[in-house]
């Protein structure tokens, strides 16, 4: 079920990243709902709760960078060499079916929503957590950057 920060995020998303052809949404939907799903999985619920009151909006925006950082994560699994071998299996399969975009898009949305039980937790968890703190720390610093009362670490000599 979509957060009540989906819309402003979908938004948000499609000012920086124009929409693909109509056609690629499902494996699109199948990625976004995957990631998200996984952050609510793993990501310690003391975080989730930052996304409340006056930080909400600061908190949504650290949520859509680490979902990134963990699209591009997820990405790069699916197209390793060395991946997990539960990925490379299905993915070298596909070389053996027909060339058809719209059978890339069924299968490659399948192998999105089913990337849930193709890796171990851990994988997840790892994954999501770094994202997490990406993503988070990115806001940290904008507002550590943007704050007035900060004085350099360093002193002068």
């Amino acid at each position: 079920m979509p957060s009540e920060d989906t819309g402003p995020r979908i938004t948000v998303t499609e000012t920086i990243i124009p929409r693909p052809p109509a056609d690629i949404d499902p494996m699109r939907n199948a990625f976004s709902r995957m990631v998200s799903k996984q952050w609510e999985a793993y990501v310690p619920g003391v975080l989730r709760g930052f996304g409340q009151g006056r930080d909400a909006r600061q908190f949504a925006k650290g949520r859509f960078i680490g979902e990134m950082y963990a699209r591009a994560c997820y990405s790069m699994l699916l197209v390793s060499a060395r991946g997990p071998i539960a990925l490379r299996v299905p993915i070298r399969a596909s070389a053996f079916l027909p060339q058809s975009r719209s059978l890339t898009i069924r299968l490659g949305s399948r192998l999105l929503i089913g990337m849930e039980w193709l890796l171990p937790k851990a994988v997840h968890r790892q994954l999501l957590l770094t994202s997490a703190l990406m993503g988070l720390t990115d806001v940290v610093l904008d507002d550590a950057a943007s704050s007035a009362r900060l004085r350099p670490c360093v002193s002068p000599r």
